[in-house]
């Protein structure tokens, strides 16, 4: 009984793997038309960097940082800024922006705004900020990451409701699919 098994299971593999012709592809038309040229380029990565910034009362507890001219930046393009807040188990811990540390007397925030040119860190709170520790305003490290976008071209005249309105269409429509 076993050697039938294998004498079978043997067939149907050798039956299986056997490579000939490929036979015809079934009702092929002719090539159609090209189409219209694409964009050249590849894939494009987010860039990431960083900064290091001494908020002093001298420069208003606030650094301008001009993004370089390699860096490219465009008007619809995501910036995010994490700030570190040290080590653990030899890991780099970032806490994302605002960031926002708790004293007995008040609360500080490491804040940033941006433009497409630049981005603008800060220290804001409700604390005297000249009476701060050297590590709240010393060698502060911030990571930049840009994050390639880009607007919507259909979303003229849209508002709120309407997307909302879209959304539900579409959830329904999804629904009865399944």
């Amino acid at each position: 009984m076993k050697s039938i098994v294998y004498t079978f299971a043997i067939l149907l593999v050798t039956l299986i793997s056997c490579e000939g012709d490929q036979g015809p592809m079934g009702d092929v038309g002719p090539p159609g038309p090209e189409g219209p040229p694409g964009v050249d380029g590849g894939i494009l990565l987010p860039q990431v960097f960083e900064v290091e910034v001494d908020f002093l009362a001298e420069n208003d507890y606030a650094l301008l940082f001009v993004f370089p001219e390699e860096i490219e930046v465009f008007e619809s393009d995501l910036v995010v800024a994490y700030h570190f807040a040290g080590v653990d188990n030899g890991v780099d811990i970032w806490e994302a922006m605002p960031h926002l540390v708790y004293f007995s007397t008040g609360i500080i925030s490491y804040s940033f705004d941006h433009t497409f040119l630049d981005i603008n860190f800060y220290i804001d709170g409700n604390v005297d900020l000249g009476t701060l520790d050297d590590e709240f305003t010393l060698n502060n490290l911030f990571r930049v990451a840009i994050i390639p976008a880009e607007f919507l071209s259909n979303n003229e005249g849209m508002n709120i409701s309407q997307y909302i309105k879209e959304y539900d269409t579409q959830k329904i429509k999804s629904y009865e699919l399944q």
